[in-house]
């Protein structure tokens, strides 16, 4: 809960991307040189790591969200729709310009392609009080949709758990790679990362825990020891938007809770199967009551 002893000091603390989603319904992307009619437009909030934060705040994590928005009218309300989430946005700065904007062109299939306008999100800096609660947090998420020089820095900082969700996906510095403790990709930021989706390719990374999402395969764990496969349920998908963040806040949220790798993979792929039943990206994410019925209908017990 945000009462005053965690005020500060967050057990969740993700410095990541906030934008505004204008997201476009067609019934497939345009080509080059053409024009498609959009059957409807919906405005939403998005980016990476403030969806990552709303994910984890909604199963019940104590979350502090760490970013930039622009001092355009945007920037007031994706502050506003993180605090309507429970996110602490007191580390939120408002920069001069543009907040961070994606264009969404969802196809009837749920397949989606992303324009990425990140704006205030690349200038993002790490401040002295920044710095205390990034090493006082437990947990600490970062994506790619920021500055990778504020990533690395922020994996300095960490004593806790540092997650990286590696997209957009690019090479990584050594010095980064020696500091994450959990990477999670999907198969083709798997690929852009390791060369290949190879367990031998992987773990000569000598990254600890990676985890790539497998779509509605579920996902893959890889430590230095053992490879573990996490089948997804089977959903009736109706829209994919999200399904990636509400994985990774899952994931955090029980990683912070004390559960071991895998069984925050397994939360997290179930979490992600139900964001898909639903249209939107944060609209779909479950909460906890959501998902431990999920996990009851599917084991039969409580886990």
């Amino acid at each position: 809960g945000n009462d005053l002893q965690t005020r500060g000091r967050a057990m969740i603390v993700v410095v990541g991307s906030v934008n505004t989603d204008l997201v476009f319904e067609v019934e497939r992307s345009p080509r080059p040189g053409e024009t498609v009619l959009a059957s409807s437009l919906s405005i939403v909030h998005g980016g990476k790591g403030a969806n990552q934060s709303v994910a984890a705040a909604r199963l019940g994590g104590s979350v502090l969200f760490i970013g930039a928005v622009g001092t355009d009218d945007a920037g007031t309300t994706l502050t506003d729709g993180l605090e309507a989430d429970s996110v602490d946005i007191s580390h939120v700065r408002y920069v001069a310009g543009s907040s961070g904007t994606a264009v969404v062109s969802l196809d009837h299939a749920g397949e989606n392609s992303i324009i990425v306008a990140p704006e205030a999100n690349l200038k993002i800096v790490i401040r002295p009080d920044d710095e205390r609660v990034i090493a006082a947090a437990h947990v600490v998420v970062c994506q790619l949709e920021i500055p990778l020089a504020t990533v690395l820095q922020t994996a300095q900082l960490t004593t806790g758990t540092f997650i990286l969700n590696a997209a957009p996906a690019t090479a990584l510095p050594r010095e980064l790679l020696d500091k994450i403790d959990v990477l999670i990709v999907n198969e083709v930021e798997c690929a852009t990362i390791f060369g290949s989706v190879e367990t031998s390719d992987i773990r000569a990374s000598g990254i600890p825990t990676v985890v790539t999402t497998l779509g509605s395969r579920g996902a893959m764990l890889t430590t230095q020891s053992r490879v573990d496969s996490i089948p997804a349920p089977i959903v009736d998908a109706l829209d994919t938007t999200g399904a990636g963040d509400t994985f990774c806040g899952a994931f955090a949220q029980a990683i912070d809770a004390g559960m071991d790798t895998a069984i925050a993979a397994r939360r997290a792929v179930v979490a992600a199967s139900i964001a898909t039943t639903k249209l939107g990206a944060r609209s779909a994410m479950p909460d906890t009551k959501e998902l431990e019925r999920k996990l009851t209908e599917m084991t039969g017990r409580n886990t």
